[in-house]
């Protein structure tokens, strides 16, 4: 039987038959709106998490959700705007939660950019779900943490311009202020093949 739990996902109606051919058909019907959808599966197999990164790589389909506790796991949240899926671990209340060592460091390393991660790409799917138009280029923030790089130590509001593509990271596909991208060099395709090598998320 595995291991099983609930599932709530939300996703676009044209895209529902496509979320049915690796889902299924949802147990229940949360919300739908004209040109959306939201649903819940009551028994998916580890979260049907295998089943999500399937649609993510099938590209151009868009879903939000979160699931529950499995016997092995915890809650999670999840958000793919059609290119990049990010599933992270949550509390009860679906926010993206952190550990903490006794020394107090934040676990696993690099988790609060994974949760920054998270976030902008939740937006993107949200729009794209219920019909908005996308954040032009120029007027996405930075997805990177910018701590003490403004005036004052202010989280950085920096928008992203268009005549700086080099600030799209080739390894998680978002866009980062000069002050963060200075940390993201790691982040270059392969002189050879120009794949990605990397396949961890990006360093902070």
């Amino acid at each position: 039987m595995g291991d099983r739990t609930w599932v709530q996902v939300k996703c676009r109606k044209i895209d529902l038959d496509k979320i049915r051919k690796f889902l299924g058909e949802f147990d229940e019907i949360i919300e739908e709106d004209e040109g959306w959808i939201e649903g819940q599966f009551y028994e998916g197999n580890y979260g049907l998490l295998t089943e999500m990164e399937e649609i993510a790589e099938a590209q151009g389909i868009p879903f939000t959700g979160s699931s529950g506790h499995g016997g092995e796991y915890g809650p999670a949240v999840f958000a793919c705007d059609g290119k990049r899926l990010f599933h992270m671990g949550s509390s009860d209340n679906g926010y993206p939660y952190v550990e903490i060592s006794k020394n107090g460091e934040l676990l696993p390393a690099g988790v609060m950019q994974r949760i920054r991660e998270y976030y902008v790409i939740l937006d993107e799917a949200e729009r794209m779900i219920e019909g908005k138009p996308p954040i032009p280029i120029e007027m996405r923030k930075c997805a990177g943490p910018c701590e003490g790089t403004l005036e004052n130590g202010a989280a950085c509001l920096e928008t992203i311009k268009k005549s700086d593509p080099e600030n799209l990271c080739h390894c998680c596909g978002l866009y980062f202020c000069d002050a963060c991208w200075d940390k993201h060099d790691q982040c270059e395709p392969c002189s050879d093949c120009g794949q990605m090598h990397i396949t961890t998320p990006c360093p902070v």
